[in-house]
């Protein structure tokens, strides 16, 4: 027997529900994964309340984790019991043990914890993306990104940072404005209200327009921030918490704006990806280009209050379980 979280409907982060389970052995190409941690990310929130609306139920929330192996379907697997692996595309993390196609596993080099990939690996595999397939971004160039201190966002203005870009952090909070500060980007809006951003950001940018935004929020921020962005900049919509905003992409067009709303996975879909982008991802932890990691943990039994307090945003940097 072995913890799990389930949910049995749609709903709030009271559907979240601790229980226990016996697995069946790995089938073919399969391998059972024992977590060390679990990362929690915010689209774990938008399965969980239906926008993203699950198909069968009872459901295991969660894509990335990281762990050990501990049983293997065949001896032709590519991996053995002991081996130390994440993951970051394939749902049902919320749980001590789980299967899980071997296919879907990067080896975790002997430096790398199971905390930090656990901690990195999906959301610095969309940073990578953004940086590296989606957006040209120059040292030199002007930035937004918001939420500044959320977990991508804390990884993205760090990347960009160390390779001369001129960030500006947008924030919820004045005690998440300091924390960004202490990562070392001096330009830091504090936006309370959504739509609020926009004329600090003007004033920091002055007769200069933004090369890129890279907005995690949507809602009525994104629409009253793309128009900063100069005719031939992006906008990356890579997330929408607030909501999609309320825009017409024609109008983007009409500016020569450039309107990109990726999904990792759109861009990572290839094995030789996958290994580029995690062994970028590794080299920048060694690097100390994410600085200290201070992830915020709670107990697998805990999913609820963990999704409560992302919630309420509450919560900076990552998030993880642990059985």
């Amino acid at each position: 027997m072995s913890g799990v979280v389930h949910i049995h409907s749609h709903g709030g982060p009271e559907v979240l529900q601790f229980s226990d389970r016996t697995l069946p052995p790995p089938k073919h190409g399969e391998v059972q994964l024992t977590h060390d941690h679990i990362g929690v990310n915010y689209v774990d929130l938008i399965f969980r309340a239906g926008i993203f609306p699950l198909r069968d139920f009872p459901a295991v929330l969660g894509m990335e984790g990281a762990g050990r192996v501990t049983e293997v379907a065949d001896e032709a697997s590519r991996w053995n019991v002991g081996d130390r692996v994440a993951y970051w595309t394939d749902l049902g993390a919320y749980a001590e043990q789980r299967l899980i196609d071997g296919g879907q596993l990067v080896a975790l080099p002997d430096d790398i914890t199971t905390e930090a990939a656990a901690a990195v690996l999906s959301k610095g595999m969309l940073v990578w993306a953004l940086i590296n397939l989606i957006v040209e971004v120059k040292p030199g160039d002007i930035v937004a990104v918001g939420p500044a201190a959320g977990g991508v966002g804390t990884l993205l203005t760090r990347w960009l940072t160390v390779s001369g870009v001129r960030v500006i952090g947008i924030v919820g909070s004045q005690d998440k404005a300091a924390q960004v500060r202490e990562a070392g980007i001096e330009n830091v809006v504090v936006s309370a209200q959504p739509g609020s951003a926009a004329r600090d950001v003007s004033a920091i940018v002055g007769a200069r327009s933004l090369d890129v935004l890279f907005d995690g929020v949507g809602g009525p921020g994104f629409a009253t921030l793309w128009p900063l962005v100069k005719p031939g900049g992006t906008a990356v919509l890579y997330g929408h918490a607030a909501g999609l905003p309320p825009v017409d992409p024609s109008d983007l067009a009409a500016r020569n704006v450039r309107f990109v709303q990726p999904s990792t996975g759109q861009y990572v879909n290839t094995p030789d990806l996958v290994a580029a982008g995690s062994a970028a991802i590794f080299n920048a932890l060694r690097d100390g280009i994410f600085g200290t990691l201070a992830p915020t943990v709670y107990p697998l039994a805990e999913a609820r209050q963990a999704h409560a307090d992302i919630g309420s945003r509450r919560t900076t940097g990552s998030v993880l379980l642990t059985p």
